[in-house]
Order: C-alpha cells, then sequence, then structure tokens
C-alpha cells in the first residue's frame, strides 16, 4: 500500500473499479492511472472523469504510547463526491455535409457516378474502359471514408466542469479547459458557414496565452458555447 502527499492512501493493486458519473456502470481503472482524467470504457458512453484516489475512513483515536502494531486495518473507501459531482452534457462532432456541401456532393457522384458507370461500360464489353470510373469511385470512396475517419475521431465534449477535445485516429490528443478558468470563447462563421449554421469553436483560459481547444466544422456552436459560459 503506498500514500501520497495528500494522505491519499492508494491499495496495493493493479486495478480499481469505479462508478461512471454518467452510465453508472462498473469500470475497472488501471491503478497507474489513479489521479487522472480518464474515459469511461464503455463504448456506448466514453463520458471522461477524474480518477480519484481511494481514501481511508477516520474511525478513532490512538492514545499516546497505544501500541498501533496490533490495530485492525481498515478497508479503504472510494471518494467518489468529485467523479459523481460531473456529468456530460453534450458530445459532438464536426460536421460533414453541413461543414463542406460542395466537397461532400463531389464524393457522392463520384462514388455512385463511377459504380453506375463501370457496370454499364462492363455490360456492353467495354471492360478495359471500365476500370477508368472504377477506379475514380475507389478513389472517392477511400477520400470519403479518410475525411469520415477524421471527423468520427475528433470528439467535442462539455461537461459540467470542463470542456473536453479529443481527437486523433491512431495516436489519441486530448485538450481541456477546466470552465472556472475559461477566459475567452471564440466562435468564427464565414458567410457560407452562417447559413448552414455551422462555426469553428476556440477556447483559451486564464492560465495560457494560446487557444487550448480550437476545433472546426461544429454544428450549431452558439449552443454549445452557451452550455459552457451556462457553467463558468
Amino acid at each position: 500500500m503506498s500514500t501520497e502527499n495528500d494522505g491519499t492512501i492508494i491499495p496495493k493493486s493493479d486495478k480499481l473499479f469505479y462508478r461512471c458519473p454518467n452510465c453508472t456502470e462498473k469500470v475497472v481503472i488501471d491503478e497507474s492511472l489513479v489521479g487522472e482524467v480518464v474515459d469511461c470504457p464503455i463504448e456506448s458512453c466514453s463520458t471522461p472523469f477524474l480518477a480519484v484516489a481511494p481514501k481511508g475512513e477516520i474511525i478513532g483515536r490512538v492514545k499516546k504510547g497505544e501500541d498501533v502494531t496490533n490495530l485492525p486495518l481498515v478497508a479503504t473507501t472510494m471518494d467518489r463526491s468529485a467523479a459523481a459531482s460531473e456529468s456530460r452534457l453534450t458530445a459532438v462532432h464536426p460536421a460533414m455535409l453541413r461543414a463542406n456541401p460542395i466537397l461532400f456532393v463531389i464524393y457522392v457522384i463520384a462514388i455512385v457516378g463511377g459504380l453506375i458507370a463501370a457496370v454499364g461500360l462492363f455490360a456492353t464489353g467495354g471492360a478495359v474502359l471500365a476500370v477508368i470510373p472504377l477506379g475514380i469511385a475507389v478513389a472517392a470512396a477511400i477520400a470519403w471514408g479518410v475525411w469520415y475517419l477524421k471527423v468520427i475521431s475528433t470528439t467535442l465534449i462539455v461537461t459540467t466542469k470542463r470542456t473536453v477535445l479529443r481527437h486523433g485516429i491512431l495516436k489519441r490528443d486530448i485538450n481541456e479547459v477546466q470552465h472556472d478558468d475559461v477566459r475567452n470563447i471564440q466562435v468564427n462563421q464565414n458567410m457560407i458557414q452562417r447559413l448552414f449554421d455551422i462555426g469553428d469553436i476556440a477556447i483559451s483560459s486564464s492560465g495560457q496565452d494560446d487557444l487550448e481547444i480550437m476545433v472546426t466544422g461544429i454544428a450549431d456552436p452558439d449552443e454549445i458555447t452557451e452550455v459552457i459560459r451556462r457553467y463558468q
């Protein structure tokens, strides 16, 4: 059993059980992540929460000079107050169609049109020529798939305590700003973005000069920023 500087007792164990403040499921967290912000491993939830360390309960006093070697060990209990007080308010991904409708339509036309043209050429005996539209369709499908992966791997999460931006496919980066530390929230929209009600959101905190969270193509950005300001 080990202790931190603040007296927190960490059991000598590889795993600890926590209850997710959002989905309330019991989840297993590696001991090395105690004190860190972790994501709920339940795929349908993924809510970030603070893995607080277990703390011992005070059950009495030891008299001066009393031998404490034979005192019974006290089971530690989980201080869930910090985790339970935080809940997820919203989680959004960047938009695809609304963020770039022209590119989206081009991909759809290239995929569908290329496949139709390839099938037609194959049916009429033009197998060699069919390779061209088929290649265009495949290339467009791959480009659309890469775009889709980038979108779903970027998530802006707003909880009752902070805003978290997670992004990355193979390597995941997480940026977060506590609501109490928010210094400035920017919403940038050009004319096309205003038409489709999407925008770019940038957040800076009082402790940093640069923008800590910057995400583009978010639908209904004013609603997102209003939620953040409500909990400042």
